[in-house]
């Protein structure tokens, strides 16, 4: 049983540093995604407001 429950919290810790790190991967990739997303938005309103 005790060693059970010293098992436990590393296997915690490990879930909760894992989650952290999907979050931040995650946060990078959207970010990134947006920052193309809003790059090409400027463009396409560049162009279209061009001939104006």
């Amino acid at each position: 049983d005790m060693i059970f429950y010293l098992l436990l919290p590393s296997e915690n810790d490990f879930c909760i540093w894992l989650s952290l790190f999907v979050v931040e991967a995650v946060k990078q990739f959207v970010g990134k995604m947006s920052a193309k997303m809003e790059d090409r938005y400027a463009t396409v309103r560049r162009a279209l407001l061009a001939p104006w």
